[in-house]
């Protein structure tokens, strides 16, 4: 399998599913032990499709976007999408009891009247389905602002 078809396995299927399954604690789990996680994650799919991986725990982030009283959310940096439909991060999110998860990608896409090349907030939800919300620009704090607003409005 090639690199493309295991970073999006990696980041559409193996994090959006893992979370929804663990939860809190997978969030927890990120906060707690930083990159070391996800980059496991994702070497153990290289090591499974017998394909070397060409990325280093660096080429992840995990940050902690906010612990509140109404949410916890952190967003995982992966490493830099060559093409489409590859992410640049995705958020996570978790109402304060872990009862309301959501998972919002930031995905690399391209205008379809100009060909220039955008960035998709999309999101999948607990049954897996993909959901679109629009182009986003670059800001990653506009991006955050608007996760917010539809996680605490869905």
């Amino acid at each position: 399998m090639e690199i493309h078809g295991i970073l999006y396995e990696y980041e559409h299927r193996l994090i959006p599913r893992l979370f929804y399954r663990d939860g809190l604690s997978f969030m927890n789990n990120l906060i707690e032990n930083g990159n070391a996680l996800p980059y496991s994650l994702l070497s153990f799919l290289f090591k499974e499709r017998k394909t070397d991986n060409p990325y280093s725990e660096s080429d992840i982030e995990v940050e902690t976007a906010e612990v509140c009283d109404e949410y916890t959310s952190v967003r995982l940096v992966y490493p830099n999408p060559q093409t489409e439909p590859l992410c640049f991060c995705c958020y996570l999110f978790a109402d304060a009891d872990g009862e309301k998860l959501r998972c919002y990608t930031v995905e690399k896409s391209s205008s379809l009247f100009d060909g220039t090349e955008e960035q998709m907030l999309c999101g999948w939800d607990e049954n897996m389905r993909h959901q679109n919300y629009g182009t986003v620009s670059a800001d990653n704090n506009e991006i955050y602002k608007k996760c917010v607003e539809i996680f605490m409005f869905d």
